[in-house]
């Protein structure tokens, strides 16, 4: 091991990594003046306590609740159950609030719950994983995010709801998802909401959530999206192909402008006898 002098050349965090990893070389506790600087650095603490003494740690646990991660750590693995002088500390961030709730508690924990609602991610996680059924008193932190509103509908609720459809129809994505997951039927803000917002991306992707909801929900042509669609070679050809179910002439100037989508588009004409005579340029 380095000497002493050379232990003091370094700083607070280097020296207690080194002083851990040499104590878990070795597979003992160091003598009591080297334990002085491991305690100080929350994670080498935490690693000493678990993997080197392998039980509490009390000269160490002031240091330890410095961190959020820490506490929640050596709750599950050195505690092996609820830690009380650390919980109101814990308890302020809604991440590690919420999984000492899951993993320590193993029940709601409404002291916290405050917290965890500054976070919609982990307010969702929090009901599904730990409160198991819906949760009116969270729900208002739930719904300021599109993407956890839509979760909650269809995996809490397991239906719409309405409180939470303006910030769903927001997203395209979310809002794509809803209906299909929780609706699962045509619903005419949502295809406004649709319209309106792949119609202002700048992600020609986004065109694709139009045609897969005309091929799967609406099964017939949405006129009110064509003109969406038809500025996309690739999605004007899958238009055709998947709804139309044959020549689309009125996209085929854009096809044209992309050898790769037009091939594609006059092997699928060839299939079904509809083949045109349209000049390959370049």
């Amino acid at each position: 091991m380095e000497s002493l002098d050379k232990l003091l050349e370094m700083n607070d965090e280097e020296r207690a990594r080194y002083l851990y990893r040499h104590a878990e070389k070795i597979g003992k506790r160091l003598n009591p003046e080297y334990e002085e600087f491991i305690k100080i650095i929350p994670i080498y603490a935490l690693g000493y306590a678990q993997n080197i003494i392998r039980k509490r740690w009390p000269e160490a646990e002031p240091y330890i609740m410095k961190d959020f991660y820490c506490i929640h750590q050596y709750a599950c693995y050195v505690i092996k159950g609820r830690w009380k002088e650390a919980e109101s500390i814990i308890m302020k961030d809604p991440h590690y609030a919420y999984e000492y709730a899951r993993d320590v508690l193993h029940s709601r924990w409404p002291e916290a719950e405050e917290y965890i609602m500054k976070n919609a991610e982990w307010t969702y996680h929090y009901v599904y994983y730990v409160v198991e059924k819906r949760c009116p008193k969270v729900e208002p932190a739930i719904m300021k995010d599109p993407y956890y509103a839509c979760q909650y509908a269809h995996y809490i609720i397991n239906g719409r709801w309405p409180e939470a459809e303006s910030t769903i129809l927001k997203d395209i994505h979310v809002t794509y998802d809803y209906i299909m997951n929780v609706i699962r039927d045509r619903w005419s803000e949502g295809e406004h909401a649709l319209l309106d917002n792949v119609a202002k991306s700048n992600d020609p992707n986004d065109v694709r959530y139009l045609n897969v909801y005309t091929k799967q929900m609406i099964k017939k042509r949405w006129e009110e999206a064509e003109p969406i669609i038809i500025k996309n070679a690739h999605w004007s050809y899958l238009y055709a192909r998947d709804v139309i179910k044959g020549r689309w002439k009125e996209a085929e100037p854009t096809i044209l402008k992309d050898k790769n989508v037009l091939l594609q588009y006059l092997e699928f004409l060839n299939e079904i006898d509809q083949l045109p005579e349209i000049e390959l340029k370049s």
